[in-house]
């Protein structure tokens, strides 16, 4: 279709900074906004885009923002609510009380009682509902003439009205209205639908730009309803959008910081800014970062686990040492392996399968996070999963290499196993220093492994965010967890 953007939203444009509408956007969606306003300013005929993304994740933060954007900058733009205006029963009548209240009075049109007119004159349709009941045949289909008829007649004057309002328009920028309809996947399906037809055969004129928010699947499921299967559903949906935008995710360490700051997790007073090896609130929120992309945590997903964290925190002493990586770490990995994880932190699964798990979904995601090399953080992590007993077994293991070793030295006789055993001492003293060092510096038991006393407290958490939960919402339930792999 021409017009139509590029549909791979993988590199956004740069931009310098953010608009005064976006000071409290800690997501980076101002990148998005500059990246739409670029594709509208080329789009020059009706064009309806539907930013889709599922309940719950920010795409009415996003429209608020985007339109407080707009308007700052001398654009116009209508705002629409659909779940709220879905009380008045009638669609039609929100289009246009919103169209009348947000740009003619708001923008200054001076034509206003021209458009008051036109409204009049729509009057049959715009009120159909009202005028069906108790009339007879013949009068229902005198109403029915009456009302698609002035629905025709209402559209036609729309499109003059507009049009002359654009023209009239030196600035560029307001010479498009942007029509933002939220949070349609909070309606019924019967309402949505409405909603959408009213939007396709009246108000989608040249000058009006659509922008839907709502989760493409509750559309697919409202349409399928209706026009029956799957087939129908997107054949009409494809009839109507004409460019499908998935909301983009923020980057796994942008959305940490924003929910350590939406819980206000600071004011504990367990940890403090910086990087601390223990309290820094930077280590927790880089732990959760990495363990939640490595687990493939959806925005829910992570949501839950800060509420987790949250309590865990709370719980604590402000003098405990809370080892903020590792929790962070830990609170990822529950959500994405579930009871494993339990079981690695116990000693009785072997930490070197969690660890070949975490190596599957490719060293590009483990890069993208680490500020050191995968060998080295490798053996801390280790480290984290170790019992008393596990240690002793790998300080006997490390005094057998070093006399093999030594005695190859003394034999000096060439030995292919050489190399490789002093890489396995390399990597057992690391494990070892990290182990020794976190008994010295941390509040750890010397028997059970750090890792399973951070547990414990996050368990405490869950049990306490559950048991909250079913008092308030019974009906609720946690969020599906990723599928251990294999």
């Amino acid at each position: 279709m021409s017009g139509e953007p590029d549909k791979n939203l993988s590199v956004l444009a740069p931009v310098p900074s953010p608009w005064e509408a976006w000071r409290d956007d800690r997501l980076e969606r101002f990148r998005l906004a500059a990246y739409l306003n670029t594709v509208i300013s080329s789009i020059n005929h009706p064009f309806v885009i539907n930013l889709s993304a599922p309940y719950g994740t920010g795409k009415t933060f996003f429209l608020r923002n985007w339109q407080r954007q707009i308007l700052d900058e001398g654009g116009r733009v209508v705002y629409l609510n659909a779940s709220e205006t879905e009380l008045s029963g009638d669609p039609i009548i929100a289009l246009v009380s919103a169209f009348r209240t947000q740009v003619i009075k708001a923008g200054g049109v001076q034509d206003i009682p021209s458009f008051d007119a036109l409204i009049e004159e729509a009057s049959p349709y715009i009120l159909r509902n009202e005028q069906r009941a108790g009339a007879g045949a013949s009068a229902r289909l005198d109403q029915h003439d009456a009302v698609m008829h002035s629905m025709h007649r209402f559209r036609s004057g729309l499109v003059q009205f507009v049009g002359k309002m654009m023209d009239a328009e030196p600035d560029p920028r307001r010479r498009k209205i942007i029509l933002l309809i939220d949070e349609l996947d909070r309606c019924r399906p019967a309402y949505l639908l409405e909603l959408l037809e009213c939007l396709r055969h009246v108000f989608l004129v040249p000058g009006i730009i659509a922008v839907l928010a709502a989760d493409q699947n509750y559309l697919h499921q409202a349409v399928s309803g209706v026009y029956g299967g799957e087939a129908g559903g997107e054949g009409y949906l494809r009839k109507f959008i004409d460019w499908e935008l998935a909301l983009p995710d923020p980057s796994y360490r942008v959305f940490a910081r924003h929910l350590y700051d939406t819980f206000r997790v600071g004011e504990a007073g367990v940890f403090v800014p910086g990087r601390d090896p223990f309290r820094g609130e930077d280590h927790l929120i880089e732990g959760f970062a990495f363990f939640a992309d490595v687990c493939s945590l959806t925005l829910r997903q992570q949501h839950h686990c800060f509420t987790q964290i949250n309590i865990a925190t709370r719980g604590m002493g402000k003098d405990s040492k809370p080892f903020g990586f590792l929790l962070g770490s830990l609170t990822a990995l529950r959500m994405g392996f579930g009871g494993d994880i339990q079981r690695y932190c116990t000693g009785q699964r072997p930490v070197n399968e969690l660890i070949r798990e975490i190596e599957a979904p490719g060293m590009d995601k483990i890069a993208n996070h680490l500020r050191m090399g995968w060998h080295d953080f490798k053996a801390r992590f280790h480290a984290w999963f170790l019992t008393s007993d596990e240690a002793a077994i790998m300080q006997a293991e490390k005094a057998e290499i070093e006399r093999e070793i030594k005695a190859m030295i003394d034999s000096r006789v060439m030995n292919s196993r050489e190399l490789p055993l002093k890489n396995r001492l390399g990597y057992l003293e690391a494990v070892l220093k990290t182990y020794d060092s976190l008994r010295r510096d941390g509040s750890f038991s010397s028997h059970e492994s750090p890792a399973y006393s951070v547990f414990k407290d996050l368990e405490h958490a869950l049990f306490l965010s559950e048991a909250s939960s079913s008092a308030q919402a019974p009906e609720a339930k946690d969020p599906p967890r990723k599928e251990r792999a294999g």
